[in-house]
Parts: C-alpha cells; structure tokens; sequence
C-alpha cells in the first residue's frame, strides 16, 4: 500500500534495484525525506533507517530509496503538521512529487 503525506509518497517494493546513489545522513535523530520551503519537512525518525538518494534523475525529480529495518513514523515538523503514519519494515522507493511550469518550460518539485 502507498503511503503519502504532502507532497510526498512512499511505495513499498520487493527489490530497490541497482542504481547510482548517495546516502541521506541524519541530522538530530531524523532523516529529511522532504524538504519545505518553510522549514516543515516530512521526516523519518533515523533509527533502523537507511536513506539513499538516486543521483541520475531527471530534472525536478527527486527519488530516494528506503530501507526500513524496524517500525518508523513518518511526520512533519511543523505546528500544524499532516498527518503522521506509521512505516513497517521493508524497502520502499520514495517519490517527490513534481509540477510543471509552463512559462518557465521546466519541471520543479512540489513543495509545502
């Protein structure tokens, strides 16, 4: 099953593949898996979570991979956050969502 918050998605998968990435450290007990405009990012708590961000994507689009080795919350940080939900163990590929410009003819990511 899908889980979204915002702009964000996670999709659960069986095998991440094998694709160039870097690793998303954590700061402060928390991995950012979405970054906001306004400081409200959507993030993992970092314990039993590794974090990988895909480097050759096209452009605007930002995809990370998951390996979640025990029960994690997903949340924002904000004082009037989404929702948080609960992420079980598993691998998961996590897409930000993206929009369009059309006057500036490119692609962006979506944020809050």
């Amino acid at each position: 099953m899908n889980i979204r918050q915002g702009e964000v998605r996670f999709i659960p998968v069986d095998d991440l593949g094998s694709h160039e990435t870097r690793p998303i450290v954590a700061t402060n007990g928390v991995i950012i898996v979405g970054e906001s405009e306004s400081h409200h990012h959507h993030v993992l708590d970092a314990d039993g979570v590794t974090v990988m961000e895909r480097i050759n994507v096209p452009a605007g689009m930002r995809i990370l991979e998951a390996i979640v080795e025990k029960p994690t919350r997903l949340r924002q940080t904000a004082g009037n956050p989404h929702g948080s939900h609960e992420i079980a163990p598993g691998k998961y590929e996590i897409r930000i969502k993206r929009e369009f410009n059309p006057f500036m003819e490119m692609a962006r990511r979506v944020a809050d």
